[in-house]
């Protein structure tokens, strides 16, 4: 991929970006719910270490932290 070239969620066809992930993407609800990561982005992002710990052990996990 080209440098500044956004990637795609092949699953859904929309643009890969952290609230996609989070937020609207179907794919991965279950995973996140399974890690109490809250669905909305202020709280997740919020000040709380044990989500921010949980929210990347979940993008490690799927392979995505290098591609958001």
């Amino acid at each position: 991929m080209a440098k500044g070239e956004k990637s795609m969620h092949t699953s859904c066809g929309t643009e890969l970006s952290v609230k996609h992930i989070l937020t609207e993407c179907l794919q991965y609800t279950k995973e996140l719910d399974n890690l109490n990561i809250p669905n909305t982005l202020d709280i997740a992002l919020g000040p709380n270490a044990d989500t921010i710990f949980q929210i990347l052990t979940f993008l490690r996990k799927f392979k995505l932290l290098d591609l958001i």
